[in-house]
């Protein structure tokens, strides 16, 4: 059993305002990859300068020798980014309107289902950022990405599932909550992040990790 640290952060973009949309993802990029590197760093001991990326064949970074497994997702400014001593994926995304042809395409009938029963537009929105996320969150947990396929289903036609399971990388347990709890094993949990800017900013996030006994979120 091991535990999860997810931290979820604004990254700073002052200094690139002026920039292009392009130039400013990739800062963020750059700021989320830092940040690994210092925790990383600073949890193992290991020197900035001694941390090596590597790329697996679905191009997942982990570090040489995986001192520390991590996982990075950012939305915008926000970064959010998981670290555990067994692999972990997360996704963190902005609830806003989705595409009804995304969800044709690649959610199960059971999710359909859940997506119907939604009372609004706001919760459609919710529950389509709730499936969506604990999706990618699998799949980057399993590290192959969208080419893993979405052939498993993360809710019911009433609720959310409590179990995922994949014909292509097997089954995993998933919990949804909205704070720090205590888990069981091969846990995703979703978590509805609130910002104030100059309005009310949404954000849902879901982490998968295997054998995490607690998840702290900083």
């Amino acid at each position: 059993m091991s535990c999860a640290e997810i931290f979820v952060f604004r990254a700073d973009l002052s200094e690139f305002e002026s920039c292009s949309s392009v130039r400013r993802k990739k800062a963020v990029s750059e700021i989320a990859r830092n940040f690994v590197t210092g925790h990383v760093a600073h949890v193992t001991g290991i020197s900035t300068s001694e941390i090596k990326y590597l790329f697996n064949s679905h191009g997942k970074p982990y570090i040489e020798g995986n001192p520390l497994y991590f996982n990075v997702s950012h939305c915008g400014s926000v970064v959010a980014a998981a670290f555990c001593t067994e692999q972990i994926g997360v996704d963190i995304e902005f609830v806003r309107d989705y595409s009804d042809a995304v969800v044709r395409r690649y959610f199960t009938d059971d999710e359909k289902s859940y997506m119907c029963g939604s009372t609004g537009a706001e919760q459609s929105c919710e529950r389509f950022f709730e499936i969506w996320t604990a999706k990618e969150a699998f799949l980057k947990f399993c590290g192959v990405g969208i080419s893993g396929g979405f052939d498993f289903s993360t809710a019911s036609e009433i609720g959310l599932r409590d179990c995922l399971s994949s014909t292509k990388l097997g089954s995993s347990n998933i919990i949804h909550h909205n704070g720090n709890i205590k888990v069981k094993s091969n846990d995703v949990f979703v978590k509805n992040i609130y910002y104030t800017d100059d309005e009310i900013v949404k954000y849902c996030m879901s982490v998968c990790g295997k054998g995490i006994e607690s998840i702290i979120v900083h």
